[in-house]
């Protein structure tokens, strides 16, 4: 059975209707219904699984790290990757800034919320780490570009809070 949700009043997409299936998400149906209060049910029992996705697509991305500790509903939510193809459907865009002041160390900077994170360290050769270097987000993939001894070479980190965000939230900065 697929779900289709209206997008919420001001979305870009205003009064089409958006094909929102949620049978990606690995939840059986007898878990999208408020009878049933296992953590690995709804999302937000009383809201549904299709509003509460919803809600989810309007958060900031550098809320998922937070929002990914609550249950194991939202963290397969967040980690499955869907909520990045759906926002993209919808054209719900964040726009960060991505400093490095130290080799392979980099931090993304969300200037709607004020906050700073900081991204995993890349690991890489000692000649990667000594040449001049190009950066691009690309999604939700940071690409530095560098050159090794003999070869241009590239390292990604992935920027989605659920890959590299712990639970209490203690690489934010606000």
């Amino acid at each position: 059975m697929r779900k289709v949700l209206k997008p919420l009043e001001g979305d870009e997409n205003k009064g089409e209707k958006e094909d929102m299936s949620l049978a990606q998400f690995d939840c059986p149906d007898n878990h999208r219904h408020a009878g049933d209060h296992s953590e690995t049910s709804l999302l937000i029992q009383q809201l549904g699984q299709d509003i509460s996705i919803n809600c989810l697509l309007r958060c900031s991305r550098s809320d998922y790290g937070a929002i990914a500790s609550l249950n194991k509903g939202f963290r397969s939510v967040i980690r499955s990757g869907e909520l990045y193809k759906l926002r993209r459907e919808m054209g719900i865009v964040e726009h960060w800034i991505y400093f490095s002041c130290s080799l392979l160390e980099w931090e993304a900077f969300d200037p709607i919320r004020h906050r700073w994170m900081h991204l995993p360290k890349m690991t890489s050769n000692e000649c990667f780490m000594c040449s001049d270097k190009e950066s691009l987000a690309v999604g939700t993939e940071l690409l530095v570009f560098g050159k090794e001894i003999s070869s241009l070479s590239n390292l990604t980190s992935g920027i989605n809070l659920h890959l590299h965000g712990d639970a209490s939230g203690s690489n934010c900065h606000e």
